[in-house]
């Protein structure tokens, strides 16, 4: 029934952008859906299709595992439609986000595999350095004292 009603809403704001020509601009130009919106995101539905007919071949998520391996694939699939369709830069950090958070746990989903897990384990402490990197480049360019330097216990 929810497939059905976003196919719906999506023929909907492309009869529009067609019959415009132009870009349909959604929440306070937050979201713009135009001809490039259209064609990726029916690019991606199609990858996702595919990729969901091959776990079910494979057999990769067992069937205890499937719901969760599917709505986690969902997600990031929900995400990168977001990144799409974004037309301000805190909806593209959302949509990148959602992604990025549903790969880290799709990485280390096979419990039982330890390069599995630790593949997981890696992308999430990469992402952890990453952030903290940005907050040190913050602080440096602001010209505020890094934690180190400013006389704080265990700083030289």
């Amino acid at each position: 029934a929810g497939l059905g009603l976003a196919v719906m809403q999506h023929l909907q704001y492309s009869q529009e952008a067609d019959l415009v020509g132009q870009s349909v601009e959604l929440f306070t130009v937050m979201l713009v859906y135009d001809q490039f919106t259209i064609y990726f995101r029916i690019f991606l539905m199609l990858f996702l299709v595919l990729v969901v007919y091959l776990t079910m071949l494979s057999g990769i998520p067992d069937r205890e595992d499937a719901p969760d391996f599917y709505v986690l694939l969902l997600g990031s699939t929900l995400g990168m439609l977001l990144m799409i369709s974004a037309n301000d830069l805190i909806v593209l950090y959302v949509g990148l986000e959602l992604q990025r958070l549903a790969l880290y746990v799709l990485a280390s989903f096979a419990r039982d595999n330890t390069r599995s897990t630790e593949a997981g384990r890696r992308c999430l402490w990469r992402g952890r350095r990453r952030r903290s990197c940005r907050r040190r480049c913050r602080r440096s360019s602001r010209g505020s004292p890094s934690p180190r330097r400013s006389g704080a216990p265990g700083g030289g």
